[in-house]
């Protein structure tokens, strides 16, 4: 129902109304943050599609909480956010500690190692950071807003 906002309830376009402007500094930082997850998601589905594609359910997640403004939810974003930190710097730090990771860039380990797939996922793992450290002063704020 939060993709499609002319469906929601009354009450819920009187809250993202009556939101101060704080508060909608915030859910404008979640949708850049939301759009920038999805294009993401997108290069990682080229990579990795069953990881790209739960990577674009995320960011799915993060619109519609954005537009809720439901810090409940965003609770659920950053606890993706953080397995996902994890998941990427396990699958970085393994090239690193096995020292495949230069190699990889050579091009000398060609059927084990894509240089672009080891891009992508670094890219990934900055983002996630990113996100965990946006949504979580937003969640701060979008608290703040529902229990005043």
């Amino acid at each position: 129902m939060c993709l499609f906002p002319m469906m929601m309830g009354g009450a819920q376009q009187q809250q993202n109304a009556a939101a101060p402007p704080e508060v909608k500094s915030h859910q404008c930082h979640l949708y850049i943050i939301a759009i920038l997850h999805f294009s993401m998601a997108i290069m990682l589905c080229i990579v990795l599609p069953p990881l790209g594609i739960s990577e674009i359910f995320s960011a799915l997640i993060l619109m519609c909480t954005a537009y809720a403004m439901n810090f409940c939810m965003l609770i659920f974003y950053m606890i993706m956010m953080i397995m996902d930190v994890v998941q990427y710097f396990s699958a970085i730090g393994l090239l690193i500690q096995r020292g495949d990771f230069v190699r990889c860039y050579r091009k000398e380990l060609q059927d084990k190692c894509d240089p672009f797939e080891v891009t992508v996922l670094i890219l990934f793992f900055v983002f996630s950071i990113g996100a965990v450290v946006v949504s979580f002063y937003a969640y701060r704020i979008f608290k703040a807003f529902s229990i005043g």
